[in-house]
C-alpha cells in the first residue's frame, strides 16, 4: 500500500492519512479517487496529540530529573524518590514500554550520577 493516491483523470496526488473514513475522498477536479489494494490506515488526530501529550510529559520529567542530578546537590535519596516517581509515571502512560524505558533512562540516570556525582 502506498503513502500516496494519484487522481486518474488530473493527476492530483493526495496523502492517504488526510481521507475521511467515513466518506469517499474526492479529488479537487470532482472526481472521486479509488484506494486500491488495502484499506488506508487513517489516523485520528485526537490520538496522536494525546500520544505527544504523554511522551512530552515523560521528556520534560526526565530532564528535570537529569537536571537534579547534573546541576544541584539534592541528596541522592530525594533523587531516587523522583526515579521512582518517574518509573511509576511511565509505567501508567506507557505501560507496555517498561522495558524500554529501562535501556534508556535507567541508565543514562545512572551514568549523569555516576560522571556528575560520583568522586
Amino acid at each position: 500500500m502506498g503513502l500516496l493516491v494519484e487522481c486518474p483523470r488530473c493527476g492530483q496526488s493526495y496523502a492517504r492519512v488526510f481521507f475521511a473514513p467515513e466518506k469517499a475522498p474526492v479529488c479537487r477536479c470532482g472526481d472521486i479517487l479509488t484506494l486500491e489494494g488495502d484499506t488506508p490506515q487513517f489516523v485520528d488526530r485526537d490520538v496522536i496529540v494525546r500520544e505527544e501529550n504523554r511522551i512530552s510529559e515523560l521528556v520534560r520529567a526526565a530532564e528535570r530529573l537529569a537536571f537534579l542530578i547534573v546541576a544541584t546537590d539534592c541528596p541522592r535519596i530525594d533523587v531516587e524518590i523522583e526515579r521512582a516517581a518517574l518509573r511509576r509515571r511511565c509505567k501508567v502512560l506507557f505501560p507496555d514500554k517498561m522495558e524500554l524505558y529501562e535501556m534508556v533512562y535507567d541508565s543514562r540516570f545512572a551514568r549523569l550520577w555516576q560522571q556528575f556525582r560520583e568522586d
